[in-house]
């Protein structure tokens, strides 16, 4: 009897656990940011680069079941001021010429604390593809109810060495470690 009570419970509510699924949002790109922080001859310098576009998959409801994935446009990058910009983009540099796009697709998601996640995955530049791992924070933008996650901003925060990816130059001026800071403003799609 007890088995059957069971099963009958299962069965009611398999459509609500069925629905619970990610949920697509969408990129608002005019209003996110992806920069970059790197030392040119003992200063921090902050630049640029604008997204192409994004497929954002996420369940609040277990995390672990988000997916992220995001194309950046190398061609456009912006390094600080217009020789530095050059060097970025240039054969030595991201080298945009034959590599215009750099993308980033997770492998697994999970939580890190209340409204953070620890995102990895492997990010392809240079024709060259390593992994990495960005920390998330989740906040709701203004104007939004608590609870309220149909309109959120992301603040991901991460680094990698330039040179994993052979971008090598100018190693006596430009270090080696690239922060990333990056602020995606998203709307769940209905």
């Amino acid at each position: 009897m007890r088995l059957r009570a069971t099963i009958l419970v299962l069965l009611c509510c398999w459509p609500l656990i069925a629905a619970a699924a990610p949920e697509r949002y969408v990129l608002d790109a005019a209003r996110s940011d992806v920069d970059f922080i790197y030392e040119l001859d003992g200063d921090w310098v902050r630049g640029s680069i604008p997204i192409i576009d994004a497929d954002l998959q996420l369940d609040f409801s277990a995390i672990s079941r988000s997916r992220v994935s995001v194309r950046l446009d190398a061609t456009r990058t912006r390094a600080g001021f217009i020789l530095a910009t050059q060097a970025v983009r240039g054969a030595g540099g991201l080298d945009a010429a034959d590599y215009p796009v750099i993308s980033f697709r997770s492998t697994s998601v999970r939580a890190d604390g209340p409204n953070r996640a620890r995102i990895s995955g492997r990010v392809r530049m240079r024709g060259v593809e390593r992994d990495m791992v960005l920390l998330a924070r989740l906040y709701r933008q203004r104007g939004t109810e608590p609870g309220d996650l149909s309109r959120i901003t992301l603040r991901l925060t991460g680094a990698l060495n330039r040179s994993d990816f052979g971008s090598t130059a100018y190693s006596g001026l430009v270090g080696d470690r690239v922060g990333l800071d990056i602020m995606a403003r998203v709307e769940r799609q209905d």
